[in-house]
């Protein structure tokens, strides 16, 4: 395949999200929309990247190894395209393809068949029911387009007419047209803007062939709206969950995945769990109903839920088990390990083969810094302990139940800090008759 130059339009306003988050930056499986149509371009192995952003994508944009314009302010998609190709050099002339920053569940494979389209350029079409907001593509007998009128731009004759196939936006364009087209564009619409759609019309009319490619609707669906958004997210869910079921995984339609959720063959995920970003489960591992995992690896055969969270940098041990009600953040957990429940354990290294008793606490932070826990292997916490961190438990000691855990324990020592238990006799009888009766 020839290298594009690819230019993804994202300065847009999305005023309608009614949402103070720019739009292309509403998550969709755990990522930024425009990430998914990054990712996308950057497996195309472009000959550049050209991003189009508004003001408020600054600083999202700001490490970004991509060409980034400012259109400021935003006059339409061909005076985006206009700006992208100024001052653009040998990219000017390049072979170009356009993509949007809201519309991420465009396939590979669907625009390898747009690039693939003989002619001068390419645009994706599709189908929808009327009444709805897409501008029309008017085809010559010969199949090629003509034009495209923008759905605001429609007469009364013109809206209710189910023929047309439907303006995709996402063009492709042979090298060198571009900058043929583009000096002729002018704003011919109610909105005063420039239409990159109009770039059809001028090719037309320079005697060059333009060609439609159908492709199935909800591949080139765009966000405009909360409920649009929704709608894309159960798209990629279902997606996703196939691509996993496909793999060998046991999940159902309740479980969410982000984008880069990496699950191998065997693992076992029950209904109603939340997969953040950057989780790795291992072959065997289980994931019990309604845990939230982020951040974390899960290593062969481990256990986790139900009810558990696991935070950034996190990995669990192999067949370990993480019970119901236990949080883990930054916490290295060896083979074997067991937290059953009602636990917190942050910034924490703990070895192979410890017992974790319910209520225990790693007190990490003392309000300015964050401590390290190191529990190495064979360690017994009984429960309701709390560790103050700074503090090293050596292998094989035992931390008695309750006990407020401070310095240091030596190796196969038994640790307890609660105070002796303290008995009054005949308390409760003296209670009694010294309350008066109601």
């Amino acid at each position: 395949m020839i290298p594009y130059h690819i230019i993804i339009l994202a300065a847009g306003k999305g005023t309608r999200m009614r949402s103070p988050l720019p739009k292309v930056l509403h998550p969709l499986a755990g990522f930024p929309l425009i990430w998914h149509v990054l990712r996308l371009a950057e497996s195309l192995g472009p000959k550049g990247i050209t991003c189009v952003i508004s003001q408020d994508l600054q600083d999202f944009f700001s490490d970004s190894p991509h060409r980034v314009i400012l259109q400021d302010p935003p006059k339409g998609t061909g005076h985006a395209v206009q700006q992208a190709l100024a001052g653009a050099g040998h990219l000017a002339q390049a072979p170009t393809l356009v993509l949007y920053g809201d519309t991420p569940l465009l396939t590979m494979g669907t625009v390898q068949a747009l690039l693939a389209l003989d002619g001068d350029m390419g645009l994706l079409t599709f189908r929808a029911p009327l009444p709805n907001p897409y501008g029309r593509v008017l085809c010559k007998d010969d199949g090629t387009v003509s034009r495209i009128i923008e759905s605001s731009d429609l007469s009364p004759e013109q809206k209710p007419n189910p023929d047309f196939p439907l303006n995709a936006g996402i063009m492709a364009f042979r090298a060198g047209v571009l900058p043929k087209v583009l000096p002729e564009l002018r704003p011919q619409n109610q909105q005063g803007e420039v239409y990159l759609t109009d770039t059809v019309a001028v090719l037309d009319a320079q005697g060059g062939r333009v060609r439609p490619l159908s492709v199935p609707a909800e591949e080139v669906l765009g966000v405009n709206t909360q409920q649009e958004l929704q709608a894309v997210e159960t798209i990629m869910q279902a997606r996703l969950l196939k691509h996993h079921q496909n793999a060998g995984v046991m999940a159902g339609s309740s479980v969410i995945f982000a984008a880069d959720t990496v699950l191998a063959a065997g693992t076992q995920v029950h209904p109603y769990v939340v997969f953040g970003r950057g989780v790795r489960v291992d072959e065997g591992a289980v994931i019990h109903s309604f845990s939230h995992l982020t951040g974390c690896v899960i290593q062969r055969g481990a256990t986790v839920g139900p009810f558990a969270r696991l935070r950034f940098g996190t990995t669990v041990g192999e067949d370990a088990h993480i019970g119901n009600f236990v949080e883990l953040k930054a916490a290295t957990l060896g083979k074997g390990v067991k937290a059953g429940h009602l636990s917190y354990l942050g910034d924490a290294d703990i070895g192979d083969n410890c017992n974790i008793g319910a209520g225990t606490i790693t007190c990490n932070y003392d309000g300015t810094h964050k401590h390290k826990t190191t529990l190495e292997s064979g360690v017994f916490v009984g429960s309701h302990s709390a560790l103050v961190a700074p503090v090293t438990v050596q292998e094989g000691a035992y931390l008695g139940a309750g006990s407020v855990i401070t310095k240091n324990v030596p190796k196969d020592t038994l640790a307890i800090t609660r105070p002796a238990l303290t008995t009054v006799p005949h308390w409760s009888q003296r209670r009694k008759k010294n309350t008066p009766s109601s």
